[in-house]
């Protein structure tokens, strides 16, 4: 048995502390740096000055330095009677065939790459600012991720599936809608189930406010029940001058019809001559009280009262009596025209401007 001792140094005798000398035997002494090293492993660490002490037995040996990720085949060395009780391993490895100074310029190139490596990652690990470091929930550091860790993030701006954490911009929160939430042309409305916001314009459009297949409409969707049940639709018409704002709900798979919210930009006729108060399609507008019809403009043009079936024929079509107070003096202004006066408790004068122009008129007395 031998005792092999000494202490490892790069060539510019810095020590090499906490290196590891690995004896592995091999009956093959000879083994080539690329070959498979199997066998006996002795191992031996250096100390804090780099020194070290191992005793082996008599046989084969490949000698391997390890100092942290760097491994360095030395060469092979034979121990047996010939060989002194106490060597160092560097003068063991020469009697191989190697020299001391190749084996230990070999050594020390491989720990200096290793130390420079080593001093370079502490460098880096030391400019990390520690409070931005996130350890895991649970870990009892300090910067613990929150619940939101063990969560999966959307995959794309409408993304439904459930649990995952949703980002700026899905369903077109917290900025302007994305692609993937502008649709146009062949869109149906009662397809939009999922809570969002939408844009939607081009032309072929199904369901829409105001039934026409175009328009530009900004679509709010309020799904209030994962069955689909309960959902609600706000659509804004922006393509036109004055923004027009409808909604429905939809209730157990049926859609309510689309109802307009009128506001003073679409209600206040003292504006411009574009704010009416009507109906954009070929419809009646109905005036109510108590919840009962009490006149209406027909799609026509003609105004009717306690009726709502439209002759055609007369602008004015009253079911009902009629009660009014003439003036007690009243002339024709325009060609056509016709007045009635009150003139007496007595008398009342009617009368009518023709088409030449002149006034004529008569007189009814009554009892």
């Amino acid at each position: 048995m031998v005792t092999v001792t000494g202490k490892l140094v790069t060539p510019s005798n810095g020590v090499i502390a906490d290196a590891t000398l690995t004896f592995t035997s091999n009956a093959n002494s000879n083994l080539g740096n690329s070959e498979l090293i199997t066998g006996t492993t002795s191992n031996v660490v250096t100390d804090a000055n780099g020194e070290y002490s191992i005793t082996l037995n008599n046989g084969g040996y490949k000698v391997l330095v390890s100092f942290g990720s760097t491994n360095t085949l030395l060469g092979n060395c034979v121990i047996d009677a010939s060989t002194p009780a106490t060597l160092d391993v560097l003068e063991l490895v020469a009697a191989s065939g190697v020299t001391k100074s190749v084996a230990q310029d070999i050594l020390g190139q491989a720990i200096a790459q290793a130390i420079a490596a080593k001093n370079a990652a502490q460098a880096s690990a030391a400019s990390v600012d520690a409070n931005q470091i996130v350890h895991s929930p649970g870990s009892g550091l300090a910067n613990e991720a929150g619940t939101a860790y063990t969560y999966d993030v959307t995959t794309s701006p409408a993304d439904t599936t459930a649990d995952r954490l949703t980002k700026v911009g899905d369903y077109g929160m917290g900025t302007g809608v994305t692609r993937s939430n502008e649709y146009s042309t062949g869109q149906d409305f009662n397809n939009f189930l999922i809570s969002g916001l939408y844009f939607i314009g081009g032309a072929n459009n199904l369901h829409t406010p105001l039934g026409l297949p175009t328009g530009a409409y900004s679509l709010l969707v309020n799904n209030n029940q994962s069955s689909h049940n309960y959902i609600e639709h706000t659509a804004t018409l922006i393509s036109t001058e004055i923004p027009r704002k409808f909604f429905r709900c939809r209730i157990n798979a049926t859609w309510t019809d689309w109802k307009e919210i009128y506001h003073t930009g679409s209600t206040d006729i003292t504006g411009s001559s574009s704010q009416t108060v009507g109906t954009q399609g070929a419809d009646p507008f109905a005036i109510k009280t108590n919840n009962i019809e009490r006149a209406r403009v027909s799609s026509g043009g003609n105004y009717l009262i306690g009726t709502t079936t439209d002759n055609g024929v007369d602008k004015l079509q009253v079911n009902g009596s009629i009660q009014f107070k003439p003036a007690t003096v009243s002339t024709p202004t325009n060609n056509g025209d016709l007045t009635v006066e009150a003139t007496s408790n007595t008398e009342v004068k009617i009368k009518l401007k023709g088409t030449d122009g002149v006034v004529r008129s008569v007189s009814l007395t009554l009892a």
